[in-house]
Formats: C-alpha cells, structure tokens, sequence
C-alpha cells in the first residue's frame, strides 16, 4: 500500500524517501521510514506492505517521485494504510523535481489536515 503508486523507478522512490527523512531530522522531526522488503514474501506480509513510507508520532506520510502528480490516487493509497492501521492522520509528500526538497508538495485532505491542528496524532498526557 505505500509508496504513492506509479512510482518509476523504486532507487528514485527509496532515494526520495530517505531525501525526506533527512530533511525532517534536520527541522527536529524524528520520521521512521520503512523498511525495505527482502522477498516477494516478505513484501507482502502487513508488517511491510501496511507501513508507509515514514511514521512520524501518529502521522502515516507516503512519498512519490512521479513527474505526473495523481493527488487523489496517492492520497487515498496513504489513508487506506493510515485506516487499516488505526493512524489519525496521513499525507503524502509529492517531489517537485525543478525544486529544492523543502519546495515539496505535502498533500492531505481537510479531515487529516484538521486533525494535525487539533493535535489528534499526539500521545494523550499521562
């Protein structure tokens, strides 16, 4: 389910994920990313083919390197993971290649979008 679908090429996608995941860190974002299937077997198996791309502390975010922006197919792939996994909110990150990382489009429907303001995805206090 995650990596944004129609993805070219799975280097270019593992290379803008981790270019992500990078960028994140250095703004003190701590993103987790995905770890990357070994066999056909273990590419379907939920533990892989459920995670996103990055989890960031309640927010599934999926990454895409298509030059062809298809918003609303890669947004409902990253909520189907985000639902089936019980995560508040979800986005996808969409690569401009003309720009810097930090230019990405970072995509999310309103429902999410207000969900992240109200801070939902964050741990309940003790």
């Amino acid at each position: 389910m995650s990596g944004a679908p129609g993805n070219a090429s799975r280097s270019v996608h593992r290379a803008l994920r981790d270019l992500v995941a990078s960028y994140l860190d250095s703004q003190g974002i701590q993103a987790v990313t995905k770890r990357q299937a070994v066999s056909i077997s273990d590419s379907l198996s939920e533990e892989v083919a459920l995670v996103p791309d990055l989890s960031i502390s309640g927010v599934d975010v999926d990454v895409s390197s298509k030059l062809r922006h298809r918003l609303s197919e890669s947004l409902d792939s990253v909520q189907r993971g985000a639902i089936l996994r019980d995560v508040p909110a979800y986005g996808f990150v969409q690569w401009r290649a003309d720009r810097d990382i930090s230019g990405a489009y970072v995509v999310l429907d309103l429902a999410s979008f207000a969900r992240l303001l109200r801070g939902d995805h964050l741990p309940s206090p003790p």
